[in-house]
């Protein structure tokens, strides 16, 4: 039966119970009006019979299907031949119509189910434009995301760079700290910020601070700034970052301190030092804004920190050095005074500012009396530690701002800048009875020494160093040859 009546076309859309109504109205319509003209005598009988009929083929083919139509055409055509006595004309007429009628149904129907099928084929595509659409989309989202992370790394780098360019051209530890309190200030937002160092090798405690909020240094025994986190880090050599609740807990953090980045500063394989950040967040290039701890890798935040102490560790070092071999080509090793060639450079310049300022300054030369007999009685080694001495006893007779240098052998030089004659005068005779009063101790000697010294100024004696230098030698031979132990002025 089902393969006889086709397929059972579904009913439930609203769309085919309005056709249905539609077919249902104008077969009413159409029947009304049969009716009324036969009531009214303008039709007979067997053309209502015809028209009877007429309309029920067509509510039969349309409800019923393409075979079932058929069936109820041929049913109708009897009928309508047997009960109505149509001649042939009629008959031809209905089976024209009934034809008609069923051609242009199976036309509609099937145009109408080309575009059902057509409508359905193109949802689909539509549904797979549109999820390729979405798919594209969120690619695309996903490398502008991560082209963006590449291009704030590629700043980042770049900034890096630059700060390692900067920092490896300072020669002094004092502008290695500038440089890096700048790609600190560069790279991070913070509340607090501190340096702790141990500059002295052997030192047990910090002896070194500095601030990064304030750029305030300190010197000297650093008490109350360790904590937990500070010594953890002092002791494992690796960063660590606080920023839940439950390590914020551990570590005893205050409560208004939400996070905290502990940075070693490692040199040589030793921590000497950890630098601290509080309330912190990570610029990202040029970008004003912040991004917080919590929203960025702890990873991210610790490698950037640690790239840069690790610079910073390695410029250090390199000024430590720099500033040691400095020292070695200025001071000498033995009595930790300065050499000649500096001590002449630094008279000159000192002459300069004198001329131009109309400034006295003035030159001592010392020499110790009867040292070569000193060292032929005690040894050399004796006579140097006696050196050592007398140039540490030198350095506290006179300012901070006089230099004491060694001339050669156990002649020593001091510069007295603003002093006249007369200044200088008192200050050579202070140095002569600080030395005639020191017991100088060397191994197991301890002896007695006396200096002569000459002393010469600017502009009574001369307007050029070594001009005051000879004037200042001649009155030195005249101490001498006056009996030692003697001031003389030029």
């Amino acid at each position: 039966m089902k393969r006889f009546f086709g397929q059972k076309r579904k009913a439930g859309t609203k769309s085919v119970q309005h056709k249905r109504r539609i077919v249902v109205v104008i077969s009413l319509f159409v029947l009304f009006t049969v009716v009324l003209n036969l009531v009214e005598g303008k039709e007979s009988f067997a053309s209502f019979t015809f028209h009877l009929y007429f309309v029920s083929v067509m509510l039969a083919t349309y409800f019923a299907g393409r075979k079932a139509g058929l069936l109820t055409v041929s049913v109708a055509i009897i009928q309508g031949m047997a009960v109505s006595g149509i001649v042939l004309p009629n008959i031809l007429f209905l089976c024209f119509s009934a034809g008609l009628f069923i051609v242009g149904m199976e036309v509609i129907l099937a145009f109408n189910k080309r575009l059902r099928r057509i409508s359905a084929c193109c949802d689909e595509e539509c549904e797979k434009a549109e999820a390729e659409y979405n798919s594209l989309l969120a690619e695309d989202r996903q490398l502008a995301e991560r082209n963006n992370g590449l291009e704030a790394e590629a700043v980042q780098l770049a900034e890096m760079y630059e700060v390692s360019k900067t920092m490896g051209a300072c020669l002094d530890f004092k502008t290695v700290l500038e440089v890096m309190h700048g790609a600190i200030c560069r790279f991070f937002k913070f509340g607090k910020g501190m340096l702790l160092l141990k500059q002295n090798e052997g030192c047990k405690e910090f002896d070194f601070s500095y601030s990064f909020d304030s750029g305030e240094a300190k010197h000297g025994d650093i008490k109350g700034m360790e904590n937990d986190i500070i010594r953890t880090v002092m002791q494992d050599g690796n960063p660590l970052l606080v920023s839940g609740e439950e390590d914020r807990m551990k570590f005893n953090l205050p409560s208004q301190v939400k996070s905290f980045l502990a940075v070693p500063v490692i040199l040589s394989g030793k921590v000497i030092g950890v630098a601290t950040l509080e309330d912190f967040a990570l610029r990202i290039g040029d970008v004003p804004g912040e991004i917080g701890a919590g929203e960025i890798s702890p990873e991210k935040i610790m490698g950037i920190s640690s790239i840069l102490m690790t610079q910073f560790a390695l410029q250090m070092q390199k000024a430590r050095l720099y500033e040691k071999v400095e020292k070695l080509s200025i001071v000498d090793g033995l009595t930790q005074v300065v050499l000649r060639r500096y001590f002449m450079q630094r008279f000159e310049e000192e002459l300069k500012r004198s001329r131009h300022y109309i400034l006295p300054v003035s030159f001592l030369m010392i020499d110790i009396d009867h040292f070569k007999n000193y060292n032929d009685k005690y040894g050399h080694l004796v006579g140097d530690a006696v050196l050592k001495e007398m140039a540490a006893t030198l350095c506290e007779g006179v300012r901070d701002v006089d230099l004491v240098g060694r001339y050669g052998g156990e002649e020593f030089c001091v510069m007295l800048p603003e002093t006249d004659a007369d200044g200088a005068y008192q200050v050579a005779e202070r140095v002569r009875w600080l030395v005639e009063n020191s017991h100088f101790k060397a191994y197991d000697e301890e002896t007695l020494l006396t200096v002569s010294i000459g002393v010469s100024s600017f502009p009574a004696d001369g307007d050029t160093e070594m001009g005051l230098i000879d004037k200042a030698d001649e009155a030195l031979l005249r101490a001498k040859k006056s009996g030692r132990n003697q001031v003389c002025k030029a």
